[in-house]
This record gives structure tokens, sequence and C-alpha cells, in this order.
């Protein structure tokens, strides 16, 4: 009787927790609050509304979405603090959907990335929208270091990367896999859409209507 019940013991120990799901407002007052809260493999799910968060920090490892699943739902607005969101070493099954980032500013302190930036960053982002972002020099929608990103089905529009570039996106050693993506009314100097320094993304069937792609040092 001994041994079977010390089996069964075995047994339930080997038996993984399942992964939880993170409500807000209802289990977490905030969107920090809620990734605070998350181990990897959990999902942190935000009722929709506008968020005033700035510089969240994101975690590896988990789902950050909208309830519904569409940018319109969730806003994120940072009201020029600093940036929405920054990240570092997020592994690959990190995903971030259906959110709008807005709000964010980076002055001539920190110079790049406006909106958000990833640095040693393997992430997932997709439906998500990226407008009314600034940054004094380059990335004012998102600024990735040695990040092998995936941005799929993405908006970025009316961001403005004044002194530099990519309005939308600055690359810098980071091979992204960008598709479906749309640019349009971002402001650059070199490269308004996108700025890319020492990388090579691959492009999918994106639309960049006279937001041009600029090729960085």
């Amino acid at each position: 009787m001994r041994v079977l019940c010390g089996g069964i013991l075995v047994l339930l120990l080997a038996i993984p927790a399942s992964a939880a799901v993170i409500h807000v407002p209802g289990d977490q007052p905030t969107v920090q609050a809620g990734i605070d809260a998350a181990l990897a493999g959990d999902e942190v799910i935000v009722a929709c509304g506008t968020y005033l968060e700035h510089d969240i920090q994101m975690k590896s490892g988990i789902t950050l979405r909208s309830e519904t699943g569409a940018a319109d739902c969730v806003t994120l607005d940072a009201r020029q603090l600093g940036r929405v969101m920054v990240g570092l070493n997020l592994d690959e099954n990190t995903l971030i959907s259906g959110i709008t980032f807005t709000g964010g500013t980076i002055g001539e302190e920190e110079l790049n990335g406006g909106a958000a930036r990833f640095e040693d960053c393997a992430l997932t982002i997709e439906q998500c929208r990226f407008t009314g972002n600034y940054a004094y020099y380059k990335g004012a929608g998102i600024q990735f270091i040695s990040s092998p990103a995936q941005l799929r089905h993405c908006l970025f529009d009316a961001n403005n990367g004044e002194n530099g570039g990519g309005g939308g996106i600055s690359a810098y050693y980071s091979n992204l896999e960008i598709s479906d993506c749309r640019f349009e009314n971002n402001e650059g100097i070199d490269g308004a859409a996108m700025i890319l320094s020492h990388s090579d993304p691959l492009i999918e069937r994106c639309v960049i209507p006279g937001d041009p792609i600029g090729l960085g040092r």
C-alpha cells in the first residue's frame, strides 16, 4: 500500500500546473500589475478601454492581449511621460496582440524608441497599432536592438522620428520578420517608415505608401 501511494504521489508531482488567465482590471487593476502577476505561459487579457500607463515592463513567455484581439479595443496611452513599453530578453513564447500604443515620447536624453524599445527579444507583435508617438532621434514607433522579432498585421501611423529616422520602426542588428503591416503618415529624416542599421529584415505583403525605408549606420 505504501508503494502504491508513493507512486501516485510521484505522478501527481509530475503533472504540470495549468497556465493562468489574468484579467485586467478584473483580477489586477493595471496592465503592469497584470504582467507582474503573470508567470511564463500565462495570459493577461485586458478589457476594452484606455489605460494611462507608461514604461510598462513586459515579461518573457507571457501573452498580453486585448479581450477582443483588435487594436481598437485597448489603448495604452503614455501621455508623453515616457515610453509605453520596454522589454529585455523576451523569448519566442512572448506575444503582444490587439493593442494600440500611443503618447510614447522619448526626448534628447534617451533619443530612441518612442512607444516601445525591445532589446534581445524574439517576441511576436500582432494586430497592434502604433500611432502618435515621438522619438527625438530614431524609432518613434518601436526600436529593436539585437532582436529577431516578428510583426504581423500591425499599423504604424503618424509617428515622428524627428532628427533621425524610422518614424515607424528602428532596427539595429535586428533581422525582423515583418508581414502584412501598413506604414502611413510617419516622419523621419532617414526613412519615414523604418530605418535599418546592420539589419536585413524579411518584409512581406506590407503597404508603405510614401513612407520610405532608410538604411542607417
